[in-house]
């Protein structure tokens, strides 16, 4: 019998060595990463370029478009604004399993801006509540430069009256 109990001791002491030294998984048999590559959630900007080329080309038109260049999933191209985008393709591109600015409140669309701009909250805009959006847009811009909605002069007319 001790012989018997010596032999399973020194299977099971295998097994654990085997185990614990085995090469670790490849980034495809990694949870936290899909087969793509990208972290698990994260498609990467190609992925959205197909159905969204007239809003990916817009981005590359701009200084925004360094964000495809980042190598980090959550700062890296669409996917830095939008959120991961996995569940959005999956869904046929439903437009609820992807963060939405027009659907958002000004101050969770500030919160998103902030996440890489000073966004002051003492700027008489933002005092009065006026949000990002109300005056700047990524995609659909008519002043690169500032991503304005419209030419300025004709933007701060919108509000300010002579």
């Amino acid at each position: 019998m001790p012989t018997q109990f010596l032999k399973s001791v020194s299977l099971l002491a295998v097994l654990f060595l085997t185990a614990a030294i085995a090469p670790s998984s490849t980034a495809s048999e990694d949870p936290q990463h899909q087969p793509n590559g990208h972290a698990a959630g994260y498609a990467g900007a190609e992925a959205c370029q197909p159905c969204h080329d007239d809003l990916y080309s817009a981005v590359n038109e701009t200084k925004h478009e360094q964000l495809f260049r980042n190598k980090n999933a959550e700062d890296s191209g669409c996917e830095s604004c939008h959120g991961a985008g996995q569940a959005h393709i999956d869904g046929g591109g439903d437009s609820s399993k992807i963060r939405s600015y027009p659907r958002m409140s000004d101050e969770q669309v500030r919160v998103q801006c902030r996440r890489c701009h000073q966004v002051s909250g003492d700027k008489p805009h933002v005092k009065k509540g006026v949000g990002c959006l109300s005056c700047h847009s990524i995609h659909h811009f008519q002043d690169k430069e500032a991503l304005l909605v419209l030419p300025a002069n004709r933007l701060c007319q919108k509000c300010h009256t002579h």
